[in-house]
């Protein structure tokens, strides 16, 4: 959700034209840019999601060694804030929230 926020601030302020060049956008303009564009990238996610849920078993298994060192190498711990940007399909994000504890906000 964050990243369509993210993109849709962007696209409000100014896109890139064909040129290379920056242009200002209406609001009206931009927020359909914007409404396009996370109507597509929500679609585009919602046909990988059950070759996501298919697989989750052998990407969480097979990365597992590189999220433990992932999450070392951040510092996660106990009490500590998290935040789940795009991390697949949420396996590194039970990780990260064991290591954080029931305490954590």
């Amino acid at each position: 959700m964050i990243c369509f926020v993210i993109l849709e601030q962007a696209i409000q302020r100014k896109v890139r034209t064909a040129s290379g060049g920056f242009a200002m956008q209406s609001e009206k303009q931009a927020s359909e840019i914007a409404d396009a564009l996370k109507s597509e990238l929500r679609q585009t996610w919602e046909k990988a999601a059950p070759g996501w849920a298919k697989w989750e078993h052998i990407f969480s298994a097979g990365l597992s060694t590189a999220t433990g060192t992932l999450l070392d190498a951040a510092g996660i711990r106990p009490g500590m804030r998290v935040l789940d940007l795009a991390c697949g399909a949420g396996s590194q994000t039970i990780e990260a929230a064991k290591r954080v504890g029931p305490m954590a906000a």
